[in-house]
């Protein structure tokens, strides 16, 4: 049996407020195994975006974990550095968040965004960026994507501003190595619109390697293997 490739064990949080102390998570333990697709569901507020805030590590400045442990390949994310978890972040984890509009920079046109995360994290020149953030577009179904990578987010319906967060997930995919194998998905409710292409990409990824392996976040239902309440 092989190793799972995130082991989070124990993950405590709390908040201060004006009010007080908020313990937000106590002792939260799961596990996401190769090729396994996990879902966390719970009602609102009851800590799924913030187990996955934690995760990646970032959190609001008014958080704290208190205790645990999130092990992913090997390495505590919870004990480590900011510099060394933003190698991680965009890489090897990626976040599609609920609002994508506000995860995106409203003033840069959506294909320089990938652009620039394709630069950071595979090394590629500017011209290089610019062709491989339209075959991502494209990849993810956004209509006429060359023209489409210009355009900035509030020229965008939400569904496409989703799916851009999609192709911003899944980058270091086209540098040809299996390494981007912990998405955690933040969707809370995924639109009819925005699920079969999160399917599609799935399906894609297995014929390829151990690439997409997303958490789903979701107030009720879920489309994973295996599900934690």
């Amino acid at each position: 049996m092989s190793p799972p490739l995130l082991d989070v064990e124990d993950l405590s949080l709390e908040f201060r407020t004006r009010q007080g102390v908020v313990r937000a998570l106590e002792q939260v333990s799961f596990g996401i195994g190769p090729g396994e697709t996990v879902g966390l569901v719970g009602e609102s507020g009851s800590g799924k975006s913030a187990t996955a805030y934690a995760i990646m590590g970032i959190l609001d400045r008014a958080a704290r974990v208190t205790a645990g442990r999130a092990v992913f390949r090997g390495v505590d994310l919870i004990g480590e550095s900011e510099s060394r978890r933003r190698e991680y972040r965009g890489r090897e984890l990626s976040m599609i968040f609920q609002s994508p509009r506000t995860a995106l920079n409203p003033i840069r046109p959506v294909g320089a965004q990938i652009g620039d995360a394709l630069r950071r994290h595979t090394g590629l020149r500017r011209a290089a960026a610019r062709r491989r953030a339209i075959e991502l577009l494209d990849r993810v179904q956004i209509p006429d994507a060359e023209r489409r990578s210009h355009a900035y987010p509030f020229e965008l319906s939400g569904g496409m501003c989703q799916r851009v967060l999609i192709a911003l997930a899944v980058i270091y995919e086209l540098k040809g190595e299996a390494s981007l194998s912990g998405l955690i998905e933040a969707l809370i409710s995924a639109s009819s619109v925005v699920a079969p292409y999160l399917k599609a990409l799935r399906r894609s990824s297995d014929s390829r390697g151990p690439l997409l392996r997303p958490i789903f976040l979701r107030r009720s239902g879920h489309s994973g293997q295996r599900c934690c309440l």
